[in-house]
């Protein structure tokens, strides 16, 4: 499992995904939140993004998914 490195706050964590950064298609980009300080981050591009547009138990619910 990858570990990345958040933009914002700096701190590493496992984003909860099953593949290495390396196997995913360039036409295809996963979007994860730092447990720490709730930064949105695509990977592989490991770009700063905004949270998408979904209620707020859902967001916490994909922000569980991500561990320090």
């Amino acid at each position: 499992m990858p570990i990345v490195t958040c933009p914002n706050c700096h701190r590493r964590y496992d984003p909860g995904i099953d593949e290495d950064l390396e196997d995913v298609p360039e036409s295809l980009s996963l979007k994860v939140v730092c447990p720490a300080c709730g930064q949105w981050l695509r990977l592989p591009e490991r770009e700063a993004i905004e949270p998408p547009n979904v209620p707020p138990d859902i967001l916490q619910k994909m922000k569980s998914q991500s561990r320090l």
